[in-house]
């Protein structure tokens, strides 16, 4: 598999552990902004290795 591809689907991987926090984190405040937050970087990352 090509290395961007594997660091496409690392990226993924990463996005969806950040949803599954964010739904987890739900109820305590601190910890759903910041899931958010993980979630927002993880999509710039993404953005940034598809532009290359």
């Amino acid at each position: 598999m090509h290395n961007k591809k594997l660091q496409l689907l690392g990226w993924i991987l990463f996005k969806l552990s950040a949803i599954a926090f964010l739904i987890g984190s739900v109820g305590n405040t601190a910890a759903t902004i910041g899931s958010a937050l993980f979630l927002f970087a993880c999509t710039f990352f993404i953005l940034d290795l598809l532009k290359k």
